[in-house]
């Protein structure tokens, strides 16, 4: 996967204060850190990779799924660094990561 593709990274996604976008939570490669990011819905999915109903996840029931990301740069020991949706960096392991399913523009803006 080169640089700046678009991914898909396993998290768990939660309710946000607003209707409109969506908590994702997870692993980076510290041990028993969790990253913790706001994303719109639309870069949310579910983790059959399907796009997210208005009414998902219910409230207060976190669910397993995939948030969009840009890969930044890939390290010789496996992880990643990534660029997500709400402007914000994290290093994961590149276990994560699943590819995007064909026919999606990359979506995940850039900002300069």
């Amino acid at each position: 996967m080169p640089e700046s593709d678009v991914v898909f990274v396993e998290c768990h996604l939660s309710r946000s204060g607003f209707s409109s976008e969506r908590v994702f939570r997870l692993e980076t490669t510290t041990p028993g850190e969790e990253f913790i990011g706001t994303a719109p819905a639309q870069y949310c999915r579910t983790k059959a990779k399907k796009p997210l109903s208005p009414d998902e996840p219910e409230e207060r029931k976190p669910i397993k799924g995939l948030v969009e990301a840009r890969v930044i740069r890939k390290e010789p020991d496996g992880s990643v660094w990534l660029y997500f949706p709400d402007g914000s960096v994290a290093r994961v392991s590149e276990k994560l990561l699943s590819e995007q399913q064909s026919g999606k523009a990359p979506d995940v803006p850039l900002k300069s």
